[in-house]
């Protein structure tokens, strides 16, 4: 068996309250309502996905106060939330943390809904096999799966050696006996014709279980929708999508591509206080696209300068041109242009062209 020694993390209390989820998701989650419309189908209301998302901070506050320290996780996982068509905080789509972000993890439902909407699905079919059933796969029909009585099926992942009757294979009593032994997914397509049928062992399931961050959830008593979420999945990547649903990705991972991304934060470099450069400030320190302007601001970093100078801005340096020195020098050969004498009068009158003439 599988180690058991993964529990869930211990549940914090969280300090915000519902004035304060109010006011972040107003500003962060509902001020890009128009950018979350972009990336859902069309028919799919903003309102309603926005509301979804609020609602879900509300009823999870601990994953409220993640958000508020990392924002940025948050609108990832509603962007993709949005791109795959599916809705925030539902059985479609959890809104979870992990690792001190906000994540966002498709449910099995999800992955069946996503499947309908490829166009090409009539229905799909998923289940997880008791020890004692028997399965039979005949490609490229659907699978033959024999059960005595469905409404008797016991579906937890293991049970006790005393309930186990003579599927007792361990020598101690207090060691879990496997109750189910695989699971499998297909589904029919347009025409009748059936899709390839994902099927997995209890040993390809249990190294997916692996890699889980929980085992809880796995061992608990609803762990069989573990084991159904882990072939549905696999089974999306098989089923043949429309040429609309395709085109309609391509819009998605478009709009995608032109939405603005969170700019990176990086330590703005210490600045030379303003009172502190003067004449003899020291040595002139040419500036530097490290020195020139502080990271993320629009005001120049003022940079110490000659002392000849005095205070210069570095985006004030620069170097005249030959036409401006030729001009200078031009301006220094021309004569100054004097005042007229005094009096006016001295001045002979002036006439135009044949003026006065008889």
């Amino acid at each position: 068996m599988p180690p058991r020694d993964r529990q869930p993390p211990s549940q914090e209390v969280a300090t915000v309250n519902e004035d304060a989820i109010q006011r972040f998701g107003g500003s962060y989650v509902v001020a890009r309502k128009d950018s979350f419309e972009r990336l859902l189908p069309e028919g799919v209301d903003g309102n309603t996905f926005v509301g979804l998302a609020m609602a879900a901070l509300f009823k999870a506050p601990k994953t409220a106060e993640v958000a508020m320290r990392n924002p940025e996780s948050l609108i990832i996982a509603l962007r993709e939330c949005a791109g795959l068509g599916l809705m925030p905080g539902t059985d479609e789509y959890a809104l979870t943390v992990r690792k001190g972000a906000v994540a966002g993890i498709i449910q099995y439902q999800g992955h069946i809904k996503r499947m309908y909407n490829f166009g090409t699905v009539q229905s799909v079919h998923a289940e997880v096999i008791v020890r004692g059933e028997r399965f039979i796969k005949q490609d490229p029909l659907p699978p033959i799966h024999d059960v005595a009585d469905w409404n008797m099926r016991d579906t937890r992942v293991d049970i006790p050696p005393t309930e186990a009757g003579g599927y007792a294979v361990h020598d101690s009593d207090d060691e879990p006996v496997p109750n189910l032994t695989g699971a499998y997914a297909f589904a029919m397509l347009d025409g009748g014709r059936c899709s390839r049928v994902v099927h997995m062992g209890r040993a390809e399931i249990m190294r997916h279980r692996a890699k889980a961050e929980m085992y809880a959830i796995w061992d608990g008593p609803f762990g069989a929708s573990m084991w159904l979420k882990t072939v549905v999945h696999e089974l999306e990547k098989w089923v043949p999508k429309s040429s609309a649903f395709q085109a309609e990705q391509q819009r998605v991972q478009v709009a995608m591509a032109d939405a603005p991304r969170p700019r990176e934060r990086t330590a703005a470099p210490r600045e030379t206080p303003v009172d502190a450069v003067t004449h003899d400030a020291g040595p002139f320190v040419p500036p530097t696209p490290d020195n020139a302007r502080g990271a993320g601001s629009d005001r120049p970093t003022v940079v110490p300068a000659e002392p000849q100078f005095g205070r210069r801005k570095a985006d004030e340096v620069r170097l005249p041109s030959d036409d401006a020195i030729e001009a200078e020098w031009r301006e220094g050969q021309t004569l100054p242009v004097q005042d007229p004498p005094v009096p006016e009068r001295e001045w002979p009158d002036v006439r135009r062209p044949g003026e006065g003439q008889q």
